[in-house]
């Protein structure tokens, strides 16, 4: 029988070339977390203060049933997020302390909360409407204009694409009034945005945005690309979920009957239902409703009644 003996050295070289070996391979996918029990494919994000009195708002993850609910921020307040393509990865927005409206960072961390990394130019006023191109390539935001202006008033704001990892930071509109949320094309090629009650169409290298459609908010694509979700109405008033197909231009809305005011939408990874945040009559609170976009199987996802949930963003 052959035996082969290995030196310190050899052994040395032989390991730091399996360590080199294996950082180049693709990640092993991740289905569920220590705390976490089905899998990870099911899981949605929303901010909440949850674990607070109205002081903070922390990004969460949980099951599309409401279960195993989990913080992946601290302290601070989170203004916006998105999954990456890929969903190996979050972009965030965190207002520092949660004070208004000193700093805040659009910021890029595992799916599993750490190892968190602010991309944003230092300084830059953050603002939310995080989407990110379905390509990995750009992150789009809106950044607040408040130089010379009161820390009261909202301001001009502008459309910004940006690597993940921070670089190539652009502006592809100029300062606008209220402009907020965006959303890509599934070419991504264009980038949606919305902008006092209106959406808008701009070429992701910066062009002329073009009217897209009217009295809305909040667009998001469905993952096959077949449709634009929106509400109707205001954030501050009584709104509907709509659908417009992109196919053929037709449009329908989707009353569950049961909330009086309807936020942004997110659908599930085969498009055919939608996960909201909305206020059920009598109360004021936000919770998290599902239903499919034929108007079934509506449900309530989460019972809390005490605190608010916001924007949720499924896995898809």
């Amino acid at each position: 029988m052959n035996t082969m003996l290995l030196d310190k050295g050899m052994l040395g070289c032989l390991i730091a070339q399996a360590l080199v070996f294996y950082s180049c391979q693709e990640p092993t996918p991740i289905t569920e977390y220590p705390s976490f029990n089905t899998s990870y494919k099911d899981s949605i994000l929303f901010s909440s203060d949850r674990e607070s009195n109205q002081g903070t708002n922390k990004l969460f993850m949980m099951y599309k049933d409401g279960s195993g609910m989990r913080g992946l921020t601290e302290a601070g307040y989170v203004l916006g997020f998105c999954w990456s393509p890929g969903k190996w990865k979050i972009a965030y927005v965190h207002e520092e302390n949660g004070v208004r409206w000193p700093r805040q960072d659009l910021n890029v961390m595992d799916c599993n909360g750490l190892n968190s990394v602010q991309i944003s130019v230092a300084g830059e006023l953050v603002d939310g409407g995080l989407s990110w191109s379905p390509d990995g390539q750009s992150i789009a935001y809106i950044e607040r204009d408040t130089v010379g202006l009161p820390t009261t008033s909202y301001g001009l704001t502008r459309v910004k694409t940006i690597r993940p990892d921070g670089t190539g930071p652009r502006a592809v509109t100029p300062w606008l009034y209220r402009a907020y949320e965006t959303a890509w094309t599934h070419d991504s090629k264009h980038v949606i945005f919305a902008q006092e009650g209106k959406f808008f169409k701009v070429s992701k290298d910066s062009s002329e945005a073009t009217l897209f459609l009217d009295n809305c908010y909040t667009p998001r694509i469905s993952p096959d690309g077949e449709y634009l979700g929106f509400n109707t109405g205001s954030f501050s008033g009584a709104g509907t979920i709509h659908l417009l197909s992109l196919r053929d231009g037709g449009i329908h809305p989707i009353d569950d009957g049961y909330t009086i005011w309807d936020g942004p939408i997110t659908w599930s990874p085969n498009s055919r239902e939608i996960i909201y945040a909305g206020v059920r009559r009598g109360k004021n609170m936000g919770e998290i409703f599902a239903i499919e976009i034929n108007g079934a199987n509506f449900r309530r996802i989460t019972y809390d009644t005490l605190h608010v949930y916001r924007s949720p963003r499924w896995y898809n």
